[in-house]
């Protein structure tokens, strides 16, 4: 009678609580059925998991804390505290999520002593191998995956090796571990990490292990003196030409100027300053130029003389006498920059520091 006392209150708990603190717009539908002491520890537990991972999902993205972490640090103590009948993996699955809690707000000493209390109280609990790997005390996953014997236990694992592999700046492998994970585990895994999984994605072509070049190719917006960092890294021709590649980015950006690379073609004007940041329009400009001193077609306007008797620009936002038209024409003809919808380029707009490294890539 006592256990069934605790489940019912520990579900009580996780109902109210979460759902009251975390779920405050949302609201059930239907009244909650239970029957059976499982269904009450699945229920609870799951709950609890599920928010657990929402927190760590967030927290790895570097988002904003709030009171989520003391929240749920609050609800394990009552659970545990709510009947001393709970069970032994029931206590060490607590302890190694509070663990985590903890770990996620910077309290590691908290967090070691939950995951020892965990690890005494019951060996082999999968939550108690996840922090002991955000502790460093795991030598290998593999090893303690091979321990296990469910699959939804050893998924958590490749969970794990993926967001590990993901800080590691191993962005294939970290997505194909991500989409090997969700498939044995509940939906809502894949609800809580899909952004990180989103991002391996988007930064699968990143090969380089120097963390300051991965770290630079990560950024959604770059500085003049940033694309031509970014272009001598990927391209041999432009290393020769500008210096090399351990250049620093004031030489690079000097030379540039002086082979004539950031002016327009068609009128003279201010040149980008090294750190001003570097809309669309501009890199179209680089690219072209460089384009053109590889090709011999330096100081010709081929695009403007083919096209100059027909009414109208084939871009809308980009008239035929803009400065740039040429620059534009030449990238978008040569693939080294796109069109959003086939008739905006959207000139001003920034471009991702991966883009750029694949433009760069393709100039020949």
């Amino acid at each position: 009678m006592k256990k069934i006392i605790f489940y019912k209150s520990l579900t009580a708990l996780c109902f109210s609580f979460l759902f009251m603190n975390f779920f405050s717009c949302a609201t059930l539908k239907d009244d909650v059925q239970v029957s059976t002491e499982d269904s009450l520890e699945e229920d609870a537990m799951t709950l609890l998991e599920k928010r657990v991972c929402e927190l760590d999902a967030q927290t790895f993205m570097g988002m904003p804390s709030d009171s989520s972490g003391e929240n749920l640090t609050r609800l394990l103590e009552d659970a545990k505290a709510a009947s001393s009948s709970v069970q032994k993996a029931q206590y060490a699955k607590l302890q190694a999520l509070q663990g985590r809690i903890y770990l996620m707000e910077g309290k590691r000493k908290k967090a070691k002593e939950c995951y020892t209390d965990s690890v005494n109280t019951y060996k082999g609990e999968v939550q108690g191998v996840i922090l002991a790997n955000r502790l460093s005390l795991v030598h290998s996953l593999d090893e303690e995956a091979a321990k296990l014997s469910t699959s939804r236990d050893k998924a958590l694992l490749t969970l794990e090796k993926a967001l590990q592999a993901y800080g590691e700046n191993q962005y294939a492998a970290s997505l194909s571990l991500f989409d090997t994970a969700f498939i044995s585990l509940p939906a809502f895994y894949k609800n809580a990490y899909k952004d990180i999984r989103a991002k391996a994605w988007e930064y699968r072509k990143i090969t380089g292990s120097e963390k300051a070049g991965t770290d630079l190719l990560k950024k959604s917006t770059v500085t003049v003196g940033e694309l031509l960092v970014i272009a001598c890294q990927e391209n041999e021709k432009l290393q020769s030409l500008l210096g090399g590649s351990a250049a620093s980015q004031n030489t690079l950006y000097r030379k540039a100027c002086a082979l004539g690379f950031l002016s327009s073609v068609t009128e003279e004007s201010a040149l980008p300053l090294e750190n001003d940041f570097c809309s669309k329009v501009l890199a179209a400009r680089f690219f072209w130029n460089v384009h053109a001193y590889l090709t011999g077609m330096e100081n010709t306007a081929p695009y403007t003389e083919k096209l100059s008797k027909r009414k109208a620009s084939p871009f809308q936002d980009l008239p035929f006498g803009n400065a740039d038209f040429d620059a534009v024409m030449g990238c978008v003809e040569n693939e080294y920059l796109n069109l959003k919808d086939g008739i905006h380029f959207e000139p001003e707009s920034s471009v991702s520091a991966l883009l750029l490294s694949e433009a760069a890539k393709k100039l020949r």
